[in-house]
């Protein structure tokens, strides 16, 4: 198990402004430890069903890395539940966004984001084309973190479990990052390429090291990654700009159904041109969700949808941030045995292909309907049929004044129709009542186009 340092002074992607103002606490952690790599069992390989057979493959490497943590001032507010964030490293080491962080914070839980991949820590290899995008750990600040040390995504799988053991029930208490919090459980989440590294650890590495309770996968591209370079397709798919993934081939895995923790998959529509042909149903312990009309990063709150539009973006504008947190109540419920959360309704497709069926405004059928698209003001599109990643974000379409005043005799006849999209996601247990109340707000003050 690895050992931990506390860190004095300000972090790279510090939310202590955020967190503080809601009474939490911000430590950063450095993790010195030796790390197992991990490969699959001699005769098998990666089977489409997920049910992977993994072993410790040799070469153990040192590592220090870091872990953000952010807990609860007050332990009488903390729920039981530490969230465990895989960063993403698309775009370089990127814990979460401030106010997502905050709101987490006042839920309850304890957030931590782990640098668990090379990119982050050391930065893009030589070679790399746009080494500048994407800043790590040591290149950002290289004072604070130039002694850091990863030895390769090969050793990914095992730093995460270890940054889990230092923070669970039974975790030392020497140096403890959670300040005596009475820890239950353990949530993985990641989302994107994050996602599809958690699908891998689900697949090979959480039968063996049972370190965590609940996963959630967000914008999760339904491809997990290889285990080790040498087993890595020799084509693979890029994350993001110039980042080599390590991807198995698309449209063939699923995720294994054979675990005894519960899983939320949340998807953007963007997603839903790769879950088929490998769709995969609800089990007792799985649920998929699929937001039609949104994009990969359609994760961002309505506010920061806003600030991004003001910015130039032109991507779909449906957030499905209330379904994020509201996945994680779901599982918190779960994991303590109450209910599971209902069946969600899946994207419609256009018969036994990957394009989604359309109504006569352009917008996809089917899926978990915000109330942007039972409502609708324009057309929203995020699936991409295409290997353009820059489509991430989608789009999304104004209707022009007169087909609003086609639609809509007036503002109140609008708003019942927005309102009534609103109540069946509280009732479908995709929204919460205060984030319902919020959208709510924000739909009452609003003017239509004229």
């Amino acid at each position: 198990m690895a050992t931990i340092t506390r860190v004095a002074g300000t972090p790279l992607g510090s939310v202590a402004a955020a967190v503080e103002a809601v009474g939490g606490v911000e430590e950063e952690y450095f993790l010195d430890g030796i790390a197992t790599r991990y490969g699959l069992v001699e005769g098998t390989g990666y089977s489409p069903d997920g049910r992977w057979l993994a072993e410790p493959a040799g070469d153990p490497a040192t590592f220090r890395t870091r872990m953000l943590v952010v807990r609860p001032g007050d332990p009488a507010t903390f729920n039981g539940d530490v969230v465990v964030v895989w960063n993403n490293v698309s775009g370089g080491e990127s814990f979460m966004p401030p106010n997502r962080v905050a709101q987490m914070l006042q839920d309850g839980y304890a957030v931590v984001g782990v640098s668990a991949q090379v990119v982050g820590v050391e930065g893009p290899a030589a070679g790399h084309p746009a080494p500048e995008s994407m800043p790590s750990l040591k290149r950002n600040d290289p004072a604070r973190y130039g002694d850091l040390h990863h030895p390769g995504d090969d050793y990914c799988w095992d730093i995460y479990t270890q940054a889990g053991q230092l923070l669970g029930p039974d975790r030392p208490r020497d140096l403890d990052p959670l300040g005596g919090l009475e820890v239950e459980h353990l949530i993985a989440t990641g989302g994107s390429q994050s996602a599809a590294r958690l699908a891998s650890y689900l697949n090979a590495v959480q039968p063996l090291a049972g370190a965590y309770d609940a996963f959630l996968l967000v914008v999760y591209p339904n491809a997990p990654t290889a285990l080790n370079a040498e087993t890595t397709p020799a084509e693979v798919r890029q994350a993001g700009p110039g980042n080599t993934t390590q991807l198995l081939p698309w449209h063939e895995q699923v995720t294994r159904e054979d675990l005894d923790v519960p899983i939320i998959v949340l998807n953007s529509e963007w997603e839903s041109a790769e879950c088929w042909p490998n769709h995969q149903d609800d089990t007792e312990l799985l649920r998929w969700w699929e937001v039609t009309g949104s994009g990969h990063v359609g994760s961002a709150g309505a506010e920061e949808m806003e600030m991004m539009a003001s910015m130039g973006f032109a991507g779909s504008t449906v957030s499905f941030a209330p379904a994020n947190r509201a996945a994680l109540h779901a599982l918190h419920r779960w994991i303590r045995g109450g209910a599971a959360p209902p069946h969600q309704p899946r994207l419609v497709r256009a018969g036994d292909t990957r394009v989604l069926a359309r109504d006569e405004q352009g917008n996809a059928l089917g899926g978990i309907r915000f109330p942007d698209l039972e409502a609708p003001l324009g057309t929203h599109v995020g699936e991409n049929l295409t290997d353009n990643i820059a489509a991430v974000g989608g789009s999304s379409t104004p209707f022009p004044p007169e087909k609003v005043k086609e639609l809509y005799a007036d503002h109140d006849a609008w708003f019942a129709k927005y309102q009534a999209a609103v109540e069946h996601l509280v009732e479908s247990e995709v929204v919460l009542p205060d984030d319902a109340e919020r959208m709510l707000a924000r739909a009452r003050a609003f003017s239509l186009p004229t």
